[in-house]
């Protein structure tokens, strides 16, 4: 296990791998209310949790935290890093009781309706860092991101991931998977901690490839890269797709531009998973 910027956050080197995932009763705290496993259920949630906020009731936030984090983290990401995650998941305990209503109502200041967005692996466009992430599990599980948009539209507050257990949702924390110093590593940063959230600036569109077109050749494409700290993607790799598609979309790719995560005041080299889906219709 290696630590870097241990003062506030936990880096943890994986080497990926893929264990046989049991069900698991998870004994999700009773006393909240159920919601459904979808991005409507998780935007329920959250306005459920506005609501406590406004009210003063931080109490609601204790039935969030995951009931068992450590056997948890290991089902999902394997014996050493779900170890590690656990632990420092457990030592962030009192901030998801304290922090995260100050940062609810923060992006909701003056709004009657806040902005909710809910990104998660089955969106019609797909989250590209949600996809990395998902990379580095053992077994993988469905993840909903929750950000929110401030009043003036300027600022987001990424609230973090949540994950549906027993019919009710449960608090995961702000994960990240990075790479330092030749290594990726998964990130978990602590609620009170101050972070720019990683995301697409510059966007231009892949052209579908005449050579492609002729012969009505269709099909996603999916590429890995790394967003660099000054936001240019470095060390592009194409995952699958069709030899049609992918130069060109290669190509294409490499000009996109990005945020880069920053946590604190540092800038730190995030891994993405981009797809690009062509099609007729």
């Amino acid at each position: 296990m290696r630590k870097s910027l241990s003062f506030f956050l936990l880096f943890v080197v994986f080497a990926p791998s893929r264990a046989t995932a049991h069900p698991v009763p998870w004994g999700v705290a009773s006393d909240q209310p159920t919601y459904r496993n979808n991005p409507d259920g998780v935007e329920k949630l959250i306005k459920d949790l506005l609501a406590a906020a406004n009210a003063g009731k931080t109490e609601r936030f204790e039935s969030l935290r995951l009931p068992h984090p450590t056997p948890w983290f290991k089902n999902v990401f394997g014996e050493a890093l779900g170890a590690a995650l656990g632990a420092e998941y457990e030592a962030d305990r009192p901030e998801h009781r304290s922090v995260l209503p100050e940062a609810l109502l923060r992006a909701a200041a003056g709004r009657s309706n806040p902005d909710i967005q809910v990104r998660h692996d089955k969106a019609l466009v797909r989250d590209p860092f949600l996809l990395a992430l998902m990379g580095a599990m053992s077994n993988p599980v469905r993840l909903y991101g929750v950000v929110l948009n401030a009043k003036d539209e300027t600022k987001r507050f990424h609230l973090g991931y949540f994950v549906h257990l027993d019919g009710r949702f449960c608090y995961v924390g702000r994960l990240f998977l990075i790479v330092a110093g030749g290594h990726r590593g998964v990130l978990l940063v602590r609620p009170s901690i101050e972070i720019q959230q990683p995301e697409i600036v510059d966007q231009p569109r892949p052209r579908y490839p005449s050579e492609a077109k002729g012969a009505r050749v269709q099909g996603t494409v999916q590429i890995e890269a790394v967003v660099a700290a000054d936001g240019r993607l470095n060390n592009l790799r194409v995952l699958s797709g069709h030899p049609l598609l992918t130069n060109g979309t290669l190509e294409t790719v490499r000009n996109w531009r990005f945020k880069a995560l920053v946590v604190g005041s540092k800038p730190l080299e995030t891994p993405v998973v981009i797809e690009i889906a062509y099609t007729f219709n």
